[in-house]
C-alpha cells in the first residue's frame, strides 16, 4: 500500500465507503456500520462513487451495458457484488467472535491496518471493559484523528 504523507490511504476511505453504503442501502444488513459515513466527506463520497461507476467495464462489461444510463444501479452492483461481500462477512464474523471473547475475559483488541475502523464508536458500552489498539500507517492515523475532531 502506498500512502502519501499527510493523506489517508485510499483503501481506508473505500472500505469506509463500502460499510457506509451497505448500512444505508442494503437489506438485510450483514454488518451495520452506521458510523462509517461520518469519516467520509461529501466530496470524497462523490469521488469514490464516480470512480466506481466509471470503472464498471473493469468489473463487468455486461452490467456496464445493461445499466449504462443508470449510474446508481451500477454503483449498487459494484458495491453489492464486487466490493462489499467479503469484507462485510469478515467484519461481522470477527466482531461477533470478539464480543464473545470479551464475555470470556479478553481485555485487549489490536486492530492491524485499522484504517477508519469504527468499533469503539459503535460499542461505547465496552469503553471500560477492553483496551483497543489501532495500528496503521501514520498518515492514516492522523487523518482519522482529524476526522474525529471534525
Amino acid at each position: 500500500m502506498c500512502v502519501k504523507q499527510g493523506e489517508a490511504s485510499v483503501t481506508s476511505l473505500v472500505s469506509a465507503f463500502s460499510r457506509a453504503y451497505h448500512s444505508e442501502f442494503d437489506n438485510p444488513k450483514i454488518f451495520d456500520d452506521y458510523v462509517a459515513k461520518e469519516f467520509i466527506s461529501p466530496k470524497e463520497r462523490i469521488n469514490i462513487e464516480t470512480n466506481m461507476v466509471q470503472g464498471i467495464h473493469f468489473f463487468n462489461t455486461d452490467i456496464a451495458q445493461q445499466f449504462q444510463d443508470n449510474p446508481q444501479e451500477i454503483l449498487k452492483w459494484i458495491t453489492q457484488v464486487q466490493l462489499s461481500p467479503t469484507p462485510l462477512a469478515r467484519a461481522a464474523y470477527c466482531e461477533r467472535v470478539l464480543l464473545h471473547e470479551i464475555t470470556l475475559g479478553a481485555k485487549q483488541y489490536v486492530i492491524l491496518g485499522a484504517g477508519l475502523d469504527t468499533f469503539s464508536f459503535r460499542h461505547r458500552e465496552l469503553e471500560n471493559k477492553i483496551e483497543i489498539f489501532e495500528v496503521d500507517h501514520p498518515s492514516t492515523q492522523v487523518f482519522k484523528k482529524e476526522r474525529i475532531k471534525e
